[in-house]
């Protein structure tokens, strides 16, 4: 009988999948913490995260549900002939079937986690060319998770063919779930991919020295654990969908896809985390934490201002390079900062804007 290394066990299986699910709950409650810690209000990618969190508990306990009732991690009954009817291939079918609907809003969260990630820190205005690039991005997430859910719930007709095996007088056959989940994988990690990379042009705008720039990048290439995840789950999803044809044991395939589905919620959603958790680990952040401090990066502004709304201000109140400028909020220089930096007006738009990258400069 064909075995696989992630179905060695159902302890094993139980093991990592709670592990991971406790991991996950430690890096929403520090992230938490590091945003109230730095001064910071609590923001809709934090809640948004928290609403994962909860997510991903519910895809964890019904796994491990599959598990006790012998769906997930076990191989098909000794007196299973695929002739008849059984309810324990019925059931860990069925578990099949619905346990993917929670995975799906479950990864549109923490990439949507993502994307609100890189528009609280990178992003400063409405007409920003930033962020059109990133309500694009959600707007293809968004678009993933819709086609897929309705691929994955249309995909037997009627919908209980899906785990009324073998089909009965009054049921079709389905379509081939092994192709749409080698689809869905592919896919997947196509967009945590350009999710990954959305930050690059966004930084690299920023007014500071490349190699600051580059370690900012690096910062954001922490949600990499996602891709990661991703892909690994890709390549098994892959291998599973070569090997159905020949293999002996469906339930065990069916598992396999399960836990690496599982694995890419765990990790996507504690690589949503570790920008943030950084700024409590790094040495030259810990008075931040401490005193709640927020520091500022400067950022020029690509859009253009109509001629008879522009403030004039590099030949009469030039700009000052970040590290000669006092803070914004000093009383000193609130009317300066109005005409230079801010520059905002009920008719003005700014020429050079602020963004705040504490958590990660």
């Amino acid at each position: 009988m064909m075995k696989l290394p992630e179905t060695s066990t159902a302890g094993t299986l139980q093991g990592v999948v709670i592990a991971l699910t406790i991991l996950d709950c430690l890096g929403i409650g520090l992230r938490l913490y590091t945003r109230k810690a730095l001064g910071h209000r609590i923001k809709a990618d934090d809640w948004l995260a928290l609403v994962a969190l909860s997510f991903v508990i519910v895809l964890a306990v019904y796994f491990l549900i599959g598990v006790s009732k012998r769906y997930v991690g076990y191989p098909l009954p000794a007196d299973f002939t695929g002739k008849e009817y059984h309810p324990l291939v019925s059931g860990s079918l069925q578990h099949f079937y619905i346990w993917h609907f929670v995975l799906f809003f479950t990864l549109w969260m923490i990439k949507t986690c993502f994307v609100l990630f890189y528009r609280r820190v990178l992003v400063c205005g409405f007409k920003d060319w930033a962020n059109v690039l990133v309500w694009s991005t959600f707007a293809i997430v968004t678009a993933w998770t819709i086609a897929f859910t309705f691929a994955w719930g249309f995909a037997c007709h009627p919908i209980k063919g899906f785990w009324s095996f073998p089909y009965g007088s009054d049921e079709g056959p389905c379509v081939d779930t092994w192709k749409l989940n080698s689809v869905m994988a592919i896919s997947d990690t196509i967009i945590d991919v350009i999710i990954l990379l959305v930050p690059v042009p966004l930084v690299w705008r920023l007014r500071m020295s490349t190699s600051r720039k580059l370690a900012v990048i690096l910062v954001f290439f922490l949600g990499g654990l996602a891709v990661a995840a991703s892909v690994m789950r890709m390549d098994r999803v892959l291998y599973v969908a070569v090997e159905e044809e020949n293999a002996p044991d469906g339930l065990l395939l069916n598992t396999t896809v399960l836990f690496w589905g599982m694995l890419e919620a765990n990790l996507g959603l504690l690589a949503a985390c570790l920008p943030t958790l950084r700024a409590l680990f790094k040495s030259s952040n810990l008075d931040s934490v401490a005193k709640g401090y927020r520091g500022r990066t400067w950022l020029r502004s690509t859009q253009p201002s109509s001629p008879n709304n522009v403030i004039p201000s590099s030949k009469h109140s030039p700009v000052a390079a970040p590290s000669e400028r006092h803070s914004p909020s000093s009383p000193s220089l609130q009317g300066e900062m109005t005409k230079t930096t801010w520059m905002y007006t009920s008719k003005t738009k700014a020429a050079t804007q602020v963004i705040d990258t504490s958590e990660i400069v």
